[in-house]
């Protein structure tokens, strides 16, 4: 009995911290996010919610910008790929700072 409830127990606390990350966000769901009427600052918080990052070209920033999407917006999928890049060097140079200091500077090449 104390073994079914154990397992019991187990599979509980193993689906009940599963977690999923939301689905990425495309232009289009800008789009239609500001056709439905939403904020520019609740539009920037479900951006950053869905931790999205946009690489977008000329003419893609075009076509939000004839859509409606407000420049704020805009500027702020502009700089999801900036932050992304800032963030991704940081771990790198963490990364390095640490394999220096465990290794030296010169081990290994």
């Amino acid at each position: 009995m104390n073994l079914v409830w154990l397992f019991s127990l187990l599979a509980f606390l193993v689906v009940g911290c599963a977690t999923t990350r939301p689905q990425p966000l495309t232009s289009a769901d800008i789009i239609s996010m500001t056709a439905a009427g939403m904020t520019g600052e609740a539009i920037i918080h479900r951006i950053a919610d869905t931790q999205t990052v946009f690489r977008l070209a000329d003419a893609d920033v075009e076509r939000l910008r004839q859509a409606g999407v407000s420049e704020r917006v805009v500027k702020y999928l502009l700089d999801t790929y900036v932050r992304f890049s800032v963030s991704e060097q940081r771990r790198t140079d963490i990364e390095n700072e640490e394999w220096h200091s465990r290794y030296g500077l010169w081990y290994g090449r």
